[in-house]
């Protein structure tokens, strides 16, 4: 967290790159802490670790929050632009898709081969 103040204070980072991070990192906790409930144990982290969340070790959501982070300061630092962009709605459509199939599959049928074409 200082880290970040003092990139903020340097104007290195804008708020909204903070924001993007913040979420990525809590995006990313309650997938890991999911994926490693008893009841799903799709992987585990046997090691021992100083600060965690029910079973996963906070660093987890900072290896997350790293992608968010380079995603924000890149889309801002080289103006990403799309021109003929689809509608929106497709790729909002897909995103949930990819979400919802991460947690729903282990309970329903597993539709991500469907969600590439």
């Amino acid at each position: 967290i200082s880290f970040q103040i003092i990139l903020l204070t340097l104007k290195l980072e804008q708020w909204r790159e903070v924001i993007v991070i913040g979420i990525f990192h809590v995006v990313a906790l309650c997938m890991e802490i999911f994926k490693t409930l008893p009841s799903i144990a799709s992987w585990s982290y046997p090691e021992p670790f100083v600060i965690g969340i029910l079973g996963v070790p906070l660093f987890a959501g900072f290896m997350y929050s790293a992608v968010g982070s380079y995603l924000a300061r890149v889309w801002r630092i080289f103006d990403f632009r799309f021109v003929n962009y689809p509608n929106i709605s497709w790729s909002v459509a897909l995103a949930l898709g990819i979400y919802v199939n991460f947690f729903t599959h282990h309970f329903i049928a597993d539709v991500r081969y469907f969600l590439v074409l």
